[in-house]
């Protein structure tokens, strides 16, 4: 499953296109995406800070079909969106396992027994964007990408 989550954000990285849109800590990404088909706009940008010294470790871009700050509404969605972490900071394959697990137990915890192999419906998408949209490492992280001041 780690090696699946990881692929998806290089899959991410890799299709966008390099267009300039907004801008974070010096990131720029585009304000607008194609994901299988569907033109998604950019959402917001936010960025994840570690330790208590607030170490800049990525920004993080949300796309959806249509613009919105509410985490719960886009959580509840079956429409295309996708989430887009630019690291500005070497980080190791584990950790970012490690981070990724950690906020799978902290966000989606009961469904986790459900979440294994082949996931069908929505389930999966909304274990996996509630690490940044439901309780994130650190709130200023969803603030931003549910639309507000990044950094």
């Amino acid at each position: 499953m780690r090696r699946n989550l990881l692929l998806m954000v290089v899959i991410a990285l890799a299709s966008t296109e390099l267009a300039q849109g907004k801008e974070c800590k010096g990131v720029n990404l585009p304000d607008q995406v194609q994901v299988a088909g569907s033109t998604l706009v950019l959402n917001g940008l936010g960025l994840r800070q570690a330790t208590m010294l607030k170490v800049n470790v990525y920004v993080g871009a949300l796309y959806l079909t249509k613009t919105s700050n509410d985490a719960s509404a886009i959580l509840a969605s079956n429409t295309p969106k996708q989430i887009v972490l630019h690291f500005v900071r070497s980080v190791g394959g584990d950790d970012i396992a490690k981070g990724w697990s950690e906020g799978f137990e902290k966000n989606a915890k009961a469904e986790l027994p459900a979440l294994k192999g082949a996931i069908k419906g929505n389930d999966f998408a909304k274990a996996f964007f509630s690490i940044w949209l439901g309780d994130p490492p650190n709130p200023e992280l969803k603030s931003g990408m549910l639309g507000g001041t990044c950094g």
